[in-house]
């Protein structure tokens, strides 16, 4: 084994500076996740189990790689503060050419900002395996860094095992003696790693593997993508390679729309910005909208059942990505509407008009900027969001302009409940349906949403009436009188819902009718109306001259009989329009028959 020694090139006081630019431990873990990004790795695990511990000295974090790992160079320059050779034009790309994020090299320091202690060990493809430890808060900010030695080791009895094969490589980072518990972090640590890398572009070969105890977990695991396959609208665009065009492309998959379907089309920039040129440009823009209304989040689940309000706040939000990785805190539920959560001020926007816009809480949805062909769209170094730049300026506005316009134009009406078509069934029949032993009788229901696929009733009806199970009409005539009224359910159903009304159904004796009919003969309308008393003597009569057969007298007879039930029986004046569209009904058969 072989020891040397190497020394950091600036005051140590700059490493606590540099480790405040990180303002939490979920957003520390984060930045040394996207050094494993541009390192190439395949696979990232951050493990979070050793953090639990009631001593703080033992709680630990372990975050393994396999990534390209480190020579000796590299690990000097690691050790350079403030120098990242990333931020060189001709090493913005990782050796498989992936476009690195790093700018200030400050994601080492995050190690600070986490732990009192740092052991990382490390191996490139064939090169001998590298390890340190790094104690934080051994020295005075005051010390020269000149006069900071650390030792380095190379093949470790210890640590030369983790990388059996020469050609192996990655980096492990063991944090020591945490300086806050995990308990209250955990759940923004997991938001944090879960959203790093941009959810809605496909990233092939980069995996984050967030290993906590079962114990400590409590929140849903549930994947950006997954909650999208539930928005009822979508939007994809792109800005073009010269900021002069938006091509998109939506769909509406609102099960409330009646205007269901894809459509594409292209807006130009200059129109949204009212006129000023468009600076930015290769920016993939991601919305979908989800109702929060209790009927369309019933339909938000997992395999565990519906996916809660806190797990969808969490889900929701206008995230900001350059490159593929997070800007943060663009998006976060909860923030300040100016500079964290609703950086777009869309809740404000759409209290304001709500025709025009949509709440913030409503969209899950990210912009990615593309970090060299839009240079000015440049992180805060404290990782608080974006420097104020003209440039960042533009993309607010632009990206609301859009929001604007995928709102008036595309989603416009915004469904707040079925149409009667897709509601479920509601029906009813007249309250009391009353009948004679030998005279028809019919009664059908008013349907006011969606009609029933399915008819049933309860009890029995009695002999001589049937009900229709395809239609819920109910008819027949009536062979025997019932002593009482009988309650009966009538049920309908179809693929929206059900719905359940109940009348009551009375049959009396047959009466005696004076000069009944012997034979289908024909006598004049007028006749027939003074036989059966229809005169009314605060009207004028009519003297009608042409004749009708029997089956015409009988109808006359039964609507006489459903008159006198609206001016005796009708309870209010629901049930007498009820009654009166029975009625309607009986004199359209009878027109059918003249």
């Amino acid at each position: 084994m072989v020891r040397k020694k190497i020394n950091f090139q600036s005051k140590w006081g700059n490493t606590e500076n540099l480790a405040n630019m990180v303002p939490s431990i979920g957003v520390g873990i984060a930045e040394l996740i996207k050094n494993s990004y541009d390192a190439d790795a395949k696979n990232v695990v951050v493990d979070l189990r050793g953090g639990f511990e009631e001593n703080l000295a033992r709680c630990n974090i372990m975050i393994t790689d396999d990534g390209h790992g480190m020579s000796e160079q590299d690990l000097q320059n690691w050790f350079d503060i403030g120098d990242s050779n990333k931020k060189r034009q001709d090493q913005r790309h990782s050796p498989k050419g992936r476009l690195t994020t790093g700018d200030k090299g400050i994601g080492r320091f995050a190690c600070k900002q986490i732990s009192k202690s740092v052991t990382l060990i490390t191996k490139a493809p064939n090169s001998p395996t590298l390890s340190i430890t790094i104690e934080w808060d051994i020295h005075d900010d005051s010390t020269n860094m000149e006069d900071v030695e650390f030792e380095y080791d190379i093949d470790h009895n210890e640590y030369k095992s983790l990388f059996p094969k020469p050609e192996q490589s990655g980096t492990i980072l063991i944090l020591k003696h945490l300086r806050e518990k995990l308990d209250n972090q955990l759940q923004v640590i997991h938001r944090n790693v879960h959203t790093l890398v941009n959810p809605f572009s496909d990233i092939d070969g980069f995996e984050i593997d967030l290993r906590t105890p079962p114990s400590k977990k409590k929140w849903e695991d549930i994947g950006t993508k997954h909650i999208t396959q539930f928005a009822q609208y979508s939007f994809i665009a792109n800005i073009d390679a010269m900021g002069k065009n938006i091509e998109w492309d939506f769909e509406n998959k609102h099960p409330w729309s009646m205007s269901q379907g894809k459509r594409s089309g292209s807006w130009r920039t200059t129109n949204l910005l009212e006129g000023e040129k468009c600076s930015i440009n290769n920016t993939k823009i991601m919305i979908y909208f989800l109702g929060r209304d209790s009927k369309l989040k019933n339909s938000y689940t997992t395999s565990t059942g519906i996916i809660s309000k806190d797990a969808l706040d969490k889900l929701c939000g206008f995230k900001l990505y350059r490159g593929k990785h997070r800007i943060y805190p663009y998006g976060e539920i909860g923030g300040p509407s100016s500079e964290n959560g609703d950086w777009l001020g869309l809740t404000t926007l759409n209290s304001n008009n709500s025709t025009n816009y949509f709440r913030h809480a409503n969209l899950v949805a990210a912009a990615e900027v593309h970090p060299q062909t839009n240079p000015k769209i440049i992180d805060m170094a404290n990782r608080t969001g974006l420097q104020e730049t003209p440039e960042k300026t533009q993309l607010i506005t632009l990206l609301r302009a859009v929001v604007k316009k995928m709102r008036t134009e595309l989603c416009n009406p915004l469904p707040t409940k079925p149409p009667k078509e897709m509601q479920p069934p509601e029906f009813h029949y007249t309250m009391s349906i009353m009948g004679k032993v030998g005279d028809g009788l019919f009664s059908r229901p008013t349907i006011k949403t969606s009609p029933p696929t399915t008819w049933s009733i309860k009890p029995e009806l009695p002999s001589g009436i049937i009900f229709d199970a395809r239609n819920g009409f109910i008819s027949g005539t009536p062979t025997e009188a019932m002593e009482d009224q009988i309650a009966y359910i009538v049920s309908g159903s179809n693929q929206f819902g059900s719905h359940a009304y109940q009348f009551h159904l009375q049959i009396y004796p047959k009466e005696e009718i004076k000069n009944p009919p012997q034979t289908p003969s024909t006598s004049s309308t007028q006749e027939i109306i003074e036989k059966d008393h229809f005169d009314d003597t605060s009207e004028t009569q009519v003297e009608i001259n042409f004749e009708l057969d029997n089956s015409i007298k009988v109808n006359l007879a039964k609507a006489k009989s459903k008159i006198q039930f609206l001016t005796s029986q009708a309870q209010d004046r629901e049930e007498f329009k009820n009654a009166l569209i029975d009625l309607k009904m009986q004199i359209e058969e009878m027109i059918e028959n003249v």
